[in-house]
């Protein structure tokens, strides 16, 4: 990647579809929350490879 542009992501609609994945992700992967499994649950279809990386 060479060029990073900054975009306004109420005006991109494919950032806003990044965001979401990545913080249903990311919400999932929180133990303490009650309705983690309902965020994975939404994109598990479309999950083709994850990689966990820790700490």
């Amino acid at each position: 990647m060479r060029k990073f542009e900054s975009v306004d992501s109420a005006k991109e609609v494919l950032v806003q579809l990044a965001d979401m994945v990545a913080g249903s992700l990311y919400r999932s992967l929180q133990e303490d929350k009650t309705d983690r499994n309902e965020y994975r649950s939404l994109i598990e279809p479309k999950i083709e490879d994850l990689w966990f990386y820790y700490k």
